[in-house]
């Protein structure tokens, strides 16, 4: 995950021809948004997409999130480059399916994934399992969630199998990735719950 941090032609190379769509198990390039705008979103975005698709990953990833306020660079870098694919994550609880529905306005195919943007509950992600299940985005996730957060969603999703209450296989409503802040200094389990559980662990810094 790159945001605001350059990366090398060795990162590069090691996760070329990592094409949509990915599995769970498969590592990921993705670069983030967060506190960038305006000419330097712009410059910045465009360079990493040009590294990324001249190392043979021919669908980059850009993430934004709603509370980003970049939209319409975001839109611009869709119009520029149409072949990429947007994630999104959505803040508030209660606008979960309106949010949603203005990304999916605003990205329109290029949408691939969609993450709570922090812990919710989780009628919140069932949106997001539905809209999966419609075929809206291709993946849909959690970011900023504790470990035994993640533990209690895929329990509350298991629980819900079993009722007959999913939309889809549970081994589709279980998230795809989860993004948290990661890095030397901090203590966390999430990765290894993440890998226990078969989610795709994504880590971002935060400075």
């Amino acid at each position: 995950f790159i945001n605001n941090n350059y990366f090398t032609s060795k990162d590069l190379n090691r996760l070329r021809r990592r094409a949509a769509p990915h599995t769970r198990e498969e590592e990921m390039l993705v670069f983030g948004t967060y506190r960038l705008h305006g000419e330097v979103l712009e410059i910045a975005a465009a360079q990493a997409v040009h590294a990324m698709m001249s190392h043979g990953i021919s669908q980059p990833l850009v993430d934004t999130a709603v509370s980003y306020n970049n939209t319409n660079e975001i839109k611009a870098l869709v119009s520029r480059y149409p072949n990429i694919l947007i994630g999104t994550k959505l803040r508030k609880a209660s606008q979960v399916e309106q949010d949603l529905q203005k990304e999916k306005q605003n990205y329109g195919s290029n949408l691939y994934r969609a993450l709570l943007h922090k812990h919710m509950p989780v009628s919140a992600y069932l949106i997001l399992v539905q809209a999966k299940a419609a075929g809206q985005i291709k993946e849909v996730g959690i970011s900023n969630y504790s470990a035994q957060e993640i533990r209690n969603l895929v329990a509350a999703l298991k629980a819900l199998d079993q009722a007959g209450e999913l939309p889809i296989a549970l081994s589709d409503a279980i998230p795809d990735v989860c993004q948290n802040e990661f890095h030397p200094f901090l203590q966390t389990t999430v990765p290894q719950v993440c890998k226990e559980l078969g989610i795709r662990f994504e880590a971002h810094s935060v400075h």
